[in-house]
């Protein structure tokens, strides 16, 4: 199963992600995102954080999800490279991430204000979950 599509119209971007399962789901949502936002990278792994998120619905914690990656990203100039899901419920999710400083000149093309759309719908089929992102870009 592939892990995401990116999808660009006018001024937006954003993903279409599929998992097995809803931490696999989370995971490639996140990837995809910044796979939209930054230009390939070699993975350096210098940086490391357990993050811990509640909400009111799986799609309310995968908007929140995302934007506290992005929140992250932009405000310790960190370019996140790995995440993985260590704990998934209705209303909350534990992960750890991984990335490292962003080198000089290094830039998020040119999308630094990003948040993801709160309208995530995720949907259950035979072979697993998927859902769509809207970055929205500021």
């Amino acid at each position: 199963m592939k892990k995401y599509d990116i999808v660009s119209r006018n001024e937006t971007v954003g993903i279409k992600a599929r998992g097995a399962a809803l931490p696999a789901l989370f995971e490639n949502a996140a990837q995809g995102i910044f796979s939209c936002l930054l230009a390939p990278v070699e993975m350096n792994l210098g940086f490391h954080r357990t993050i811990e998120l509640a909400a009111g619905s799986h799609e309310a914690l995968l908007a929140r999800w995302l934007n506290e990656l992005l929140y992250i990203s932009a405000r310790m100039n960190i370019i996140i490279t790995a995440c993985s899901v260590r704990e998934l419920t209705e209303h909350s999710l534990k992960a750890e991430i991984w990335g490292r400083k962003k080198l000089s000149g290094q830039t998020e093309k040119e999308m630094a204000h990003n948040t993801a759309t709160d309208a995530i719908r995720i949907r259950k089929t035979k072979t697993g979950f998927h859902t769509n992102v809207t970055l929205a870009v500021g």
